[in-house]
């Protein structure tokens, strides 16, 4: 009998297929896709006691538990598929995040590690394990962000608004204020563009407009939507660096999250800006201890008298 999910009629399931870890797992798995949590719950457990070597049913259990809320059987779940399948990066990395997700660094740090003793040149772990034991290094490795929005491009958009997310609009609200009513731009770059959410709130204030991303996947979306007149998968420093051009309207969210050094980024946007050039970025605020600080997160947060110093060094005014 052929069990793919798509022709699987469930509700007609023959009893003599739930004595068998294979069934049951295909069973529990078309459950699953149909967003039939309970039954399918009911039968990957059964599988795995049947089969505890069924590696790929411990897979959709961590989804499950987690989808119930239940983070340490989603963890025992990757545990146990780890015993049959030691070296699989994407479950370390999804035990690591999930340990660090509830604030067990201790644990999180041990599996980011064991990837580094599997793939030593793995910049993501290195960031990981550098954030969770308190290193602040310089920036974020780009191949770190680039999978990570890569990854998370199709979804991006959903997720922020489930977060309520308005850096954007606020940042055009306070650009609004300080120019006492709607101002435009000869030539703006956006930083770490993605799919496009500033972009959209600036593009009637600007004549031309350039998008600068890691991400390819992001730049796609933005694209598509014909939002800027160029667009640029590369590193904002070495794009601007490059650059022969002089911008009067400079925009960056949620970029100096991925870069604790930033005093080059000022350095290149003082060089590039035209007469009376506006800079509007977002940061999360450290202490005043230190310049920047990499959180547990995997965020870097910068300290006012850091973003001060910089603003008096390369000619800006802050408002």
């Amino acid at each position: 009998m052929n069990l793919s999910y798509s022709s699987l009629d469930i509700a007609q399931d023959p009893t003599s297929l739930r004595t068998s870890p294979e069934a049951l797992f295909k069973l529990g798995s078309a459950f699953y896709q149909q967003g039939k949590v309970d039954e399918a719950l009911q039968h990957l457990e059964r599988c795995v006691e049947l089969k505890p070597d069924l590696a790929e049913a411990y897979l959709t259990l961590n989804k499950i538990y987690q989808q119930q809320n239940r983070p340490d059987f989603a963890a025992a779940s990757l545990m146990l598929y780890l015993d049959y399948v030691p070296n699989s990066i994407a479950v370390l990395f999804d035990l690591g995040n999930l340990f660090a997700a509830y604030k067990d660094y201790g644990n999180a740090t041990i599996y980011f590690q064991r990837i580094l003793e599997i793939d030593p040149d793995n910049g993501s772990a290195r960031h990981a394990v550098a954030a969770l034991t308190g290193e602040t290094t310089l920036s974020a490795p780009r191949q770190h962000v680039q999978n990570l929005f890569d990854g998370m491009a199709d979804s991006f958009e959903s997720h922020l608004t489930e977060l309520r997310y308005f850096a954007p609009e606020k940042l055009k609200e306070m650009l609004f204020s300080l120019s006492r009513g709607k101002p435009h731009f000869h030539r703006a770059i956006d930083f770490g563009c993605g799919t496009g959410l500033s972009g959209i709130q600036f593009r009637p204030l600007v004549t031309h407009f350039t998008g600068v991303d890691l991400s390819p996947k992001m730049i796609n979306i933005a694209r598509e939507r014909k939002i800027y007149d160029e667009l640029a998968i590369e590193d904002v420093c070495q794009f601007i660096e490059s650059s022969n051009q002089q911008y009067d309207l400079f925009i960056a969210t949620d970029v100096f999250i991925y870069v604790g050094d930033i005093a080059h980024l000022f350095q290149m946007v003082s060089a590039h800006s035209l007469p009376g050039a506006h800079f509007l970025f977002t940061t999360e605020v450290a202490s005043e201890e230190k310049n920047y600080v990499l959180r547990p997160t995997g965020r870097y947060a910068h300290s006012r008298h850091y973003i001060e110093m910089l603003a008096n060094t390369h000619g800006f005014d802050i408002q």
